[in-house]
């Protein structure tokens, strides 16, 4: 059976000479690239790249394989284009499932602006803490989710942002403590957490170290996490991205900032298919530039 996706993953190895260039360029991971390349020389019956461990070069028929599938993706795109200026404005449903923190803090924003440009697109959002069930739902894109979410069949990932956990607590919560706050007695004091979390006690800090908190004060909303720390109850742990309005304004402060954990990548989730729908590649290509603005 035809596949376009293995033909485009073939002619991009063949002019990177590399998997690991190619899976950057197409944004899938090398291992995926493999396969897709496995996949299309067992359904061809012929090798197509010699692989080394310094590069992979073509085999004689493999490029002349190479200058057909040059052709055939030419003629893809030309007729995509064609397609696409039929369309007078992009429309149709798009649903999206994100997580809340970060909807909040880098997401809603940007939307008066994109539905003025796309005024025919539907956004319908699903705002959790938890990762949804991809492949078995009707969501078009995922956002916000870290490295450590596993990519589901079929679903490719794109990174749209960088983040860092840190310690926030207000004035009035230090000024109850005996003495002043420190790696040391960090586990003494009363942290608010999320349920979600698992473990919710043992939290990572600089040089892939970890500490582990017993005073625990939990709830299943990140709104309310917020606002018992802003009474004054406690100490968070949680994105940079949610606290740094809060810093600005003086009404959170940032504890032990030369303990946080490295910087992570935060991901947006969408089905393995080059040519995807005009509404959620529009929304993709506006809330990437949007981040990176």
């Amino acid at each position: 059976m035809l596949s376009i996706n293995g033909i485009e993953t073939f002619a991009t190895v063949a002019k990177y000479s590399s998997f690991k260039k190619a899976a950057e360029k197409l944004n899938l991971s090398a291992p995926t690239i493999s396969i897709q390349i496995k996949a299309l020389e067992d359904r061809l019956g012929i090798q197509l790249l010699q692989r080394s461990t310094r590069k992979v070069v073509l085999t004689e028929i493999g490029h002349r394989y190479l200058q057909r599938c040059q052709y055939i993706l030419s003629e893809l795109r030309t007729t995509e284009e064609w397609l696409l200026q039929l369309i007078d404005e992009p429309q149709g449903k798009l649903n999206i499932a994100c997580f809340t923190s970060f909807w909040h803090s880098k997401i809603k924003q940007h939307l008066k602006v994109f539905l003025k440009r796309y005024p025919k697109i539907e956004l319908n959002f699903n705002l959790e803490e938890i990762v949804p069930d991809l492949e078995n739902s009707d969501i078009d894109l995922f956002i916000g989710a870290p490295e450590s979410i596993p990519v589901p069949n079929l679903w490719v990932r794109r990174k749209i942002y960088t983040a860092q956990y840190c310690f926030a607590t207000t004035k009035q919560y230090l000024q109850t403590l005996d003495e002043p706050i420190s790696i040391k007695n960090l586990d003494k004091l009363r942290y608010i957490t999320h349920t979600v979390r698992k473990p919710d006690n043992v939290l990572p800090i600089k040089g892939n170290k970890t500490i582990t908190v017993n005073n625990l004060l939990r709830v299943n909303e990140l709104d309310a996490m917020l606002a018992l720390t802003l009474d004054g109850l406690g100490v968070m742990w949680t994105h940079d991205y949610l606290l740094e309005p809060y810093f600005k304004s003086k009404k959170l402060i940032e504890i032990l900032p030369q303990y946080k954990p490295s910087k992570f990548p935060i991901y947006l989730y969408y089905l393995e298919n080059r040519y995807l729908h005009p509404t959620v590649r529009h929304f993709i290509d506006f809330i990437v530039t949007a981040l990176e603005a």
